[in-house]
Parts: C-alpha cells; structure tokens; sequence
C-alpha cells in the first residue's frame, strides 16, 4: 500500500487567536507494532466501559474484552474488509496572530 500525501497548505483554521495553518498529512498503514498499542488499549479500554456500565464484573472483564476482539477482528491487523492505517501531521506552523 503506498503512502497518500494529503496537501493542505492553504487551509486555515483560527485556533487560540491566531491562524494555523496545516500544511501536510500523511495516511500510511499501520504497523505491526501500532496495531499492537491499540489492540491492548482497545481490550482495556473495553473492558473497563463494560465494568464502570455494570454489565460485567471486574473479574471477568478482561478475559470477556479479550474474546471479543478475537471474535469481531480474528485476523488481527490482516482481518478482511479492515483498513487499520495512521494520519500523521507532519508540518505545523503559525501565522502572525489576527
């Protein structure tokens, strides 16, 4: 998959009373390791939502989390119909304040 550079040089937005202007973001996919960030704050993070709404015990919140990733993404990060990628900014600057 090839790397999408998306050119926003003159796009700006009035941010703490100045203009910000954003100058280039790029969509690449993401990587083994990425996804392997994600999938554990995805996984506590779930688990944790289920917990504080009373639907699950503390006990058995982690071990559920973890069954259902495993059922709705079984292929992990090579799961089909998937599109795990990362947008990152890579210029950034500001304009003189308004």
């Amino acid at each position: 998959m090839r790397t999408v550079c998306i050119q926003l040089s003159l796009v700006r937005a009035k941010m703490f009373g100045h203009n910000v202007a954003m100058s280039e973001l790029i969509l690449r996919p993401m990587t083994d390791s990425e996804y392997e960030v994600f999938r554990v704050s995805q996984i506590a993070g779930f688990a944790a939502a289920n917990v504080e709404s009373g639907n699950w015990s503390a006990e058995e919140a982690l071990e559920r989390s973890k069954k259902a990733q495993a059922e709705l993404l079984p292929l992990g990060l090579n799961t089909p119909r998937m599109l795990w990628s990362q947008c990152i900014r890579i210029k950034y600057r500001r304009t003189q304040p308004l």
